[in-house]
């Protein structure tokens, strides 16, 4: 790791002990410290705490030994412990990134500390994914798909308690083809690692897979002002694509931590949508050439909400 890189880090490293006024509930989790801080001097500052429950990604226990500062206490406190708290936060460059709190308390108190923000964390968001189909086309973009997946976004589910399974595309329509014919039940959400086709392809399987288990007719027999159906399934994207202008319009940029922290944490944000008068809606891509630009699903409106969101689809009239 680069000086650059450490100092980047430690930016978001938080270090405490002498731990008091510990409140957590759906909300926020608070506490009062003493944070160590590190530099060219050692010192301590009295700090109070409050983040977010919905932002936390994962808590365990700690035993300070193991701590990655490795810093020094006074003997009568070398065996105590902690948790390590791991949340997202938001930076001044709307980037979102991983905070990482190493909290110092009594043996004691530990476990409980641990047990209610697991509860709490829950309560805050019960429809965080646990279980996750991903997409990952080899091929686009720089073919750097794989290697984003696994080195960025797979230690974020991880971290979450997300388990993925990836299916890696070997052929044009292959993810398409793949939602109508497997078992797709178990999973929670589908997560495309690619650009706007592959969105396309996942999209387009998804909206006739939910039409074809719900025995209603699928292309040229589907007619207008037939009944619409909502997927159960939820979708994320994830940018390493030749061109990933779905994403970037749905918070304005292409950043793969920051995509992959909203899948994780269920962040949603809505975006809008366009319905035509002829009762077709489409989700547009600003990007060239025009006649990419658009995919026409049939009386489908389809409501964006960040990086991981629920395809709401209801007819409407002109």
């Amino acid at each position: 790791m680069s000086h650059s890189q450490s100092k980047m880090n430690s930016k978001y490293l938080f270090t405490g002990n002498s731990v008091h006024n510990f409140s957590v509930n759906e909300h926020y989790i608070t506490w009062r410290w003493t944070q160590i801080i590190y530099g060219s001097f050692f010192n301590k500052r009295v700090k109070d705490v409050l983040i977010e429950t919905k932002s936390v990604l994962s808590v365990k226990r700690l035993e300070v030994s193991r701590t990655c500062c490795n810093f020094d206490l006074k003997s009568d406190t070398s065996n105590a412990t902690g948790f390590i708290l791991r949340c997202a936060t938001r930076k001044k460059s709307g980037h979102w990134t991983i905070q990482t709190w190493n909290v110092i308390c009594h043996p004691s108190e530990v476990d409980d500390r641990v047990s209610q923000i697991k509860l709490y964390r829950e309560l805050a968001n019960p429809n965080r994914p646990k279980s996750l189909l991903v997409f990952i086309n080899p091929y686009g973009g720089k073919r750097q798909a794989e290697v984003i997946f696994y080195q960025t976004v797979r230690p974020i589910f991880d971290l979450a308690g997300i388990r993925s399974t990836v299916i890696v595309t070997s052929y044009q329509g292959h993810c398409q083809k793949y939602m109508l014919t497997e078992d797709i039940h178990s999973y929670d959400g589908v997560v495309t690692v690619g650009g706007d086709g592959l969105f396309s392809e996942l999209l387009q399987g998804l909206l006739y897979r939910t039409r074809a288990d719900a025995k209603l007719p699928l292309y040229e027999q589907h007619k207008p002002f037939s009944k619409e159906l909502t997927p159960r399934l939820r979708i994320g994207l994830i940018p390493a694509g030749s061109t990933n202008t779905v994403i970037h319009s749905v918070h304005g940029t292409e950043n793969v931590e920051t995509a992959a922290l909203h899948i994780a944490l269920d962040l949603p944000r809505e975006r809008g949508s366009h319905v035509s008068p002829s009762l077709l809606s489409r989700y547009s891509k600003m990007s060239d050439p025009p006649a990419e630009s658009c995919a026409v699903l049939p009386m489908v409106l389809i409501s964006v909400s960040a990086t991981y969101w629920h395809c709401s689809m209801s007819r409407h009239r002109s």
